[in-house]
């Protein structure tokens, strides 16, 4: 099952991931940086495992992220 990765460390919070997908993105109200809705904080990073009918909003925020903080690992 592929996963979601974001980098919390380099994420900016602009929210631009979470614009594509609610479902899966939301900020942060402690820091105003981005999670994963059901992940798993892992150091400076939030991993989820997501369905691959979910992956095409995904993909859509991880090539739109402005700093490339957003990956997928299959």
């Amino acid at each position: 099952m592929p996963k979601i990765v974001i980098n919390r460390e380099e994420c900016i919070g602009c929210a631009l991931c979470e614009s594509y997908d609610s479902k899966h993105f939301k900020r942060n109200d402690d820091d105003g940086k981005m999670d994963l809705v059901g992940g798993t904080k892992e150091g400076e990073t939030t991993v989820l495992e997501v369905s691959k009918e979910d992956l095409e909003k995904i993909k859509e925020a991880m090539e739109d992220c402005p700093i490339k903080a957003i990956r997928i690992e299959e």
